[in-house]
């Protein structure tokens, strides 16, 4: 047996596993992103409707860098996503402080119920 057979082999071998890591990564991308539009919906639903522009500005955008897939939920209404997430205090013009609004934590419930579910630790 030449040199030649066994770089054919080594050829032929790389060629199998690149194919392999290929379409494992299609598959995560794409499980990343339905997850992304998973979240995208459940915060829709989840999210406090006064006016309704809140919760109509959830977006997710996945993209694809060198370690790997990575899926970003975000509002337009980034400021008061900060404050309705967390507690904050309420005050008035002067700064006097009249108690502390609670946060609904809507956000950390959502993430931490997808994350389970991309993990395949938890179907609901």
């Amino acid at each position: 047996m030449g040199r030649s057979s066994g770089n054919d082999i080594e050829r032929t071998v790389n060629a199998f596993m690149r194919e392999c890591v290929d379409a494992n990564e299609e598959v995560l991308q794409q499980r990343a992103q339905d997850a992304g539009k998973q979240a995208v919906k459940a915060l829709k639903h989840e999210s406090r409707k006064r006016t309704g522009k809140y919760a109509k500005g959830w977006k997710s955008t996945a993209q694809r860098g060198a370690t790997g897939v990575e899926v970003t939920v975000h509002d337009t209404q980034y400021q008061l996503t900060r404050l309705l997430e967390n507690d904050h205090a309420i005050k008035n013009q002067t700064g006097r402080t009249f108690g502390t609004a609670k946060g609904d934590k809507v956000i950390s419930r959502i993430a931490d119920r997808i994350g389970r579910q991309f993990s395949g630790g938890d179907a609901k």
